[in-house]
């Protein structure tokens, strides 16, 4: 399995569920293998294409494809499905903006579009968690670099 934030090589570009066969292909069967997760756009799925199954693992605060549950990629004897999950989302907004967090009124959504007020919001959404891991699989030591933008995992070269 492969796991990537959103293509590999690029933190911030990453194929819709509607792209078509052959741009999973070209973005994802370099990886090398069978099963591709990545994340980046909030819409969760599974294809298989030629050999190859690419998932995204969707959102479980700020889904953009219309649902507001929480949605994650649960991977069992190497098949992914998608899980969606209710819970209270109005609690949720409501105890973000109690405690001031800067993003409170853009997460969770209230309608599974992007942001609490219904009226969408970019699928540029920070994190790279997934880029992270990567970098920490393969080397020892590594720094989040926020001087960069977007900020980015790198390796150390240095002790």
């Amino acid at each position: 399995m492969t796991l990537v934030h959103a293509s590999p090589g690029d933190l911030w570009r990453a194929p819709m569920p509607e792209a078509d066969d052959a741009q999973l292909i070209s973005t994802y069967r370099p990886c090398g293998t069978s099963l591709v997760v990545y994340a980046h756009i909030h819409r969760p799925y599974v294809r298989r294409v030629g050999g190859l199954t690419v998932a995204n693992s969707g959102s479980v605060g700020s889904p953009f494809d219309g649902d507001p549950r929480a949605a994650y990629l649960l991977i069992d004897a190497g098949r992914p499905q998608v899980v969606r999950v209710e819970y209270d989302v109005e609690r949720e907004v409501s105890l973000l903006l109690r405690f001031g967090h800067p993003d409170a009124r853009g997460s969770p959504t209230r309608d599974g579009r992007g942001d609490s007020s219904g009226s969408g919001a970019s699928a540029e959404m920070d994190g790279g968690v997934a880029e992270v891991a990567r970098v920490a699989a393969t080397h020892e030591r590594f720094y989040i670099d926020p001087k960069l933008d977007p900020p980015q995992a790198c390796a150390a070269s240095t002790p």
